[in-house]
């Protein structure tokens, strides 16, 4: 394919992205996680040596902060942006969130076309030549015609290698899978532009992109998509040092040919260390990176066709980085309460992921009606239940077919998609249970297969402008939807207002539409909005504290005291913050030191490391006095 092509299938990418989420650089931060992940993190607020190997300690992150988060890399861009931007232009975070996003879109073209010049050529040369010759829609395409030669190419230097030695095979193998390579380059192109163009124009992107804490998603892609293409260089290296070298060769050919294998040698190391930093870095911008060697295992087997020992050889450095991440997240997530937290029990968590998994579909085919929040389905909506047990059930027959037809490309497409989507199922319990952002990393499995299926299909079809039509068209639909869902995203107005519309049951919506009423001086509408969102979910912790701190604000103090002493109750990570305030309450307005001792050290046992703890300690140890 012409280097010209590439160049303005990149260009059309990047100007796509732009006229989608330029406008993006111009908002500010929004009120929900954006205060804790940037205005409100000590960590972020100082660049130098120091600040940064704290920043890396994997122990820092207790210290002066009560949300436990280990996102090194996610943090170490947040702190250089507050060092150049500070909290007073936060469109300079955006504009950084919107050259991610054009990263990435330009990454998923590279990858996805090495992807399909590694192996479509392979999936048509393994057609028989009756298959190949019994479609005259075949024979019409000079894409399958291509294939079709290939096929029959394939086939007789197959032939051959019954009366070729050892070393010739290899060879003449070789040889065979670099002559289909060359035949159908430009359909490569078309397939990875438009899962690409999938990616720059979908609506489930746009949470990732127009949110300043969707930062970890954006970064965890860029790696993810190095990781791939670094995987595949090194792969190709490793490939290009057959065939073996014959031993009856003259001295001076065969020292030639050692030498030329052990400089691709040398780069098929390098291009491994750097998939495998690009790993490292993966998860240190987002746990979700821990699916890297998922994907791995399923390029391996199904795309470079290895055996189950040879994968389990190259997984061996993930999963020693991997026994070591996993446990050490999952024991800072305990100890703050950020997440594994499940109040739904075992048997929701087994209805839920086939319901997940239709919730999700239907919004990637179907992108409506799409909110930061979504209300959780109830476990006894057992219609909900039915239809998604019935799609999951298709699923699996479908990808069975996939298996018995050898569509590895497919399947690949599948993998990337289910490794993905594990993290997200709640198999382990997340404290969101639906988001769109859960997409950002998936998708892309879905988009391969939507593009090979549409090249397919246009190949395949003598309405070559009316399909065209109908894709341009969709694609257009896609972009126009992206850009109106971006504009939710203007202010936290905007965007609760918008949300609780479509989400009215919703605690999360509501009690951020009240925290928006309560900072611009409206308390009225601000506690409606509290109570709404405690009548929808009663141990909601941030509407019980921001209620509560209202009518502390107005000295109603009894109404205060039973929210506060209700959230005390409730394991979460502001739940040291509530023991405090009950302890303050318990010696001021009940003088009652006993139990405002018992409160204020069950805060500092909860976070030792909390804001203004000498004090607190202060307080401590002059309660002890007291009898």
């Amino acid at each position: 394919m012409p280097r010209s092509r590439t160049w303005l299938y990149i260009f059309i990418l990047i100007i796509t992205t732009l006229s989608i989420y330029a406008h993006t650089g111009r908002y500010g931060f929004i009120e929900w996680d954006d205060d804790k992940d940037i205005l409100n993190k000590p960590r972020i607020q100082q660049l130098n040596i120091s600040s940064v190997v704290h920043l890396f300690n994997p122990f820092g992150i207790f210290q002066g902060q009560y949300y436990y988060e280990y996102f090194p890399v996610t943090d170490l861009t947040y702190m250089i942006e507050w060092h150049f931007y500070g909290k007073n232009f936060p469109q300079g975070f955006h504009i950084d969130n919107i050259l991610l996003q054009m990263i990435n879109v330009i990454l998923v073209f590279t990858a996805m076309l090495g992807l399909l010049n590694v192996v479509r050529p392979e999936d048509y040369a393994s057609l028989s030549l009756r298959e190949a010759g019994r479609t005259t829609r075949l024979k019409q395409s000079h894409y399958y015609r291509n294939a079709f030669l290939s096929s029959f190419l394939l086939v007789l230097r197959r032939n051959k290698l019954q009366q070729e030695s050892m070393w010739k095979k290899d060879r003449i193998l070789h040889q065979a899978k670099n002559d289909i390579s060359d035949f159908p380059t430009s359909q490569h192109a078309i397939a990875a532009f438009l899962t690409a163009l999938l990616f720059a124009t979908h609506p489930l992107m746009v949470e990732n992109v127009s949110w300043l804490s969707g930062r970890k998603d954006l970064l965890l892609m860029m790696f993810y998509l190095l990781w791939f293409i670094f995987y595949m260089r090194a792969k190709s290296k490793q490939d290009s040092r057959k065939p073996k070298v014959n031993s009856r060769l003259h001295g001076n050919e065969r020292k030639g040919i050692s030498q030329q294998s052990l400089h691709d040698r040398g780069y098929t190391t390098l291009w491994s260390i750097l998939a495998f930093i690009c790993f490292i870095l993966a998860i240190l911008s987002k746990f979700q990176g821990v699916t890297i060697p998922g994907v791995l295992v399923a390029y391996e087997l199904f795309i470079n066709k290895n055996t189950i020992k040879k994968t389990a050889k190259k997984l061996v450095p993930y999963l020693v980085v991997l026994l070591i991440y996993v446990p050490y997240t999952m024991w800072y997530y305990h100890k703050g309460a950020t997440a594994f937290v499940d109040n739904y029990g075992l048997l929701w968590t087994i209805m839920f992921i086939p319901e997940a998994i239709f919730i999700y579909t239907r919004k990637l085919f179907f992108p409506f009606n799409l909110t930061p929040v979504y209300t959780v389905p109830s476990i006894y909506n057992i219609r909900l239940f039915i239809i998604s047990l019935t799609f999951f059930i298709l699923i699996i027959l479908w990808v069975a077919v996939l298996f018995k037809r050898k569509k590895y490309l497919y399947l690949f497409g599948v993998s990337w998609f289910a490794a993905n989507f594990i993290p997200v199922s709640n198999i382990v319990p997340l404290p969101t249970k639906i988001a769109d952002r859960y997409m950002y990393e998936a998708a892309l499995g879905v988009f391969l297969i939507a593009a090979l299926w549409i090249t397919d299909f246009y190949n395949r079809t003598n309405m070559k402008c009316t399909a065209s039509f109908i894709y341009a068209a969709i694609f257009i639909l896609f972009a126009f939807l992206s850009y109106r869902q971006s504009l939710h995203w203007k202010n936290s107005y905007s965007l609760w207002s918008y949300t609780v519309t479509l989400q009215p049951y919703s605690p999360v919506a509501r009690n951020n539409l009240g925290a928006y009423y309560d900072a611009h001086d409206q308390p009225k509408l601000a506690q409606d909005e509290y109570e709404l969102a405690l009548k929808y979910d009663n141990s909601f912790v941030p509407a019980l504290w921001n209620l509560g701190s209202k009518y502390l604000r107005h000295g109603d103090y009894e109404k205060a005291f039973k929210l506060i002493k209700r959230m005390a109750e409730i394991k979460a990570p502001e739940q040291y913050i509530a023991c405090r305030a009950l302890g303050a309450l318990y010696l001021k307005f009940y003088n009652n030191p006993v139990l405002a001792k018992k409160y204020f050290e069950m805060s500092y046992r909860l976070n030792p490391n909390q804001p203004d703890v000498e004090t607190l300690k202060m307080i401590i140890e002059r309660l002890q006095k007291v009898r």
